[in-house]
C-alpha cells in the first residue's frame, strides 16, 4: 500500500507534493472506501529520478504499485536480481513499467523486453518509458501465453494490475460488474519472442502475468537452459506450489520465497518466488 509521507519525500518538486499529498491522496482514500472516480485524465508527478504518468481513475492503484518497487523491493529482494551485469531481461507483465524503471537504474546498458497486455496499462508503460528517455527497452503490446493467439481479455480500468486472459477476473469484494472491461488481445509464446526479437540467452525473467504462469513456462521447457534465473509473482497457492515444482525439477534453486498483502482490505495474498537455474 502506498506510504504517502516517503512519497512526498520523493516528489522533487512542489506542484508533485501537492498533487500527491491532496488529489492522489484523496483518490486512494477514496478507493480503500469503495468509491472509484471514473476520470480518465493523464497527468505526471515527478518522483525521485523518474516522471510518473498517472490515470486518474488508477492513480491510487499506481502509486501503490511505485510504492512496492521502490520502497519495498519486490522483485529485487535478492542482490542476484537487481538486474547488475544483465544483459537481456525479459519483464512479463509489466503493467505501467515500474520494474522495467528500476532495472534501468541498475544497469542503464540492459536490454529489456517488456511485455503488456492491458491496453490502458499499456498506454501509460509507453508513456513513462518515453518520459524517462529509457534506450534500448523494447515495448511488447501483447500476453504471454503457450502460442500465438488472440485470447479474450478482461480488465479493469480503476487497478491496472487487475487483469486476466481466458478465465475472468477472480472477484473481489469491491468489484463491481461494471467495472469490469472486456476486450481481445494478441498473446505470444515466449519463445516465439525471443525468436522474433533476436534473444539467445536471457538473464532474467520476470513473470507476473495472473495465472498463466504455468502455461507459460510448460511451452517454454526448451528455453529453459537459456535462463538463468526467474522471478515469479504468484497469485494462489497452487500456482506457487505448482510453479517450485516445475522448476526444481528442471533444475532450478529456489532461493527466496517472499509473501506479501493481504491487499486492498482483502484475506488474498501475493507473493514472489526467486529462482536461480543450477546448471
Amino acid at each position: 500500500m502506498a506510504d504517502f509521507h516517503w512519497l512526498n519525500k520523493q516528489a522533487r518538486d512542489k506542484r508533485s507534493k501537492n498533487i500527491i499529498s491532496s488529489k492522489v491522496k484523496k483518490w486512494h482514500k477514496d478507493a480503500y472506501q469503495g468509491k472509484f472516480s471514473i476520470g480518465k485524465r493523464l497527468f505526471f508527478v515527478d518522483l525521485d529520478n523518474y516522471r510518473i504518468w498517472l490515470r486518474e481513475c488508477s492513480s491510487y492503484s499506481s502509486v501503490d504499485m511505485y510504492t512496492g518497487i521502490f520502497k519495498q523491493k519486490l522483485h529485487f529482494l535478492r542482490p542476484e536480481f537487481s538486474g547488475k551485469g544483465a544483459k537481456l531481461i525479459i519483464d512479463g507483465g509489466a503493467c505501467e513499467g515500474y520494474y522495467t524503471l528500476k532495472v534501468k537504474e541498475n544497469n542503464p546498458s540492459c536490454r529489456i523486453i517488456a511485455i503488456e497486455p492491458n491496453p490502458v496499462a499499456y498506454e501509460l508503460l509507453k508513456r513513462n518509458i518515453k518520459a524517462n528517455s529509457l534506450k534500448n527497452v523494447v515495448l511488447v503490446n501483447s500476453a504471454l501465453s503457450a502460442k500465438e493467439t488472440q485470447l479474450p481479455f478482461e480488465f479493469v480500468e480503476q487497478v491496472n494490475s487487475v487483469g486476466g486472459t481466458n478465465v475472468r477476473i477472480i472477484k473481489r469484494f469491491w468489484l463491481r460488474e461494471d467495472m469490469i472491461k472486456k476486450t481481445t488481445v494478441k498473446a505470444i509464446s515466449l519463445e516465439s519472442l525471443c525468436n522474433k526479437y533476436g534473444v539467445k540467452d536471457i538473464d532474467i525473467l520476470k513473470l507476473d502475468i495472473q495465472g498463466l504462469e504455468m502455461e507459460v513456462l510448460r511451452s517454454s521447457e526448451r528455453l529453459l537452459k537459456r535462463i538463468k534465473k526467474i522471478v515469479v509473482e504468484w497469485h494462489s497457492d497452487f500456482i506457487r506450489e505448482e510453479v517450485k515444482k516445475f522448476l526444481k525439477y528442471h533444475k532450478f534453486n529456489l532461493v527466496l520465497e517472499h509473501r506479501f498483502g493481504p491487499l486492498f482490505g482483502e484475506n488474498i495474498f501475493l507473493g514472489d518466488l526467486y529462482f536461480i537455474n543450477r546448471r
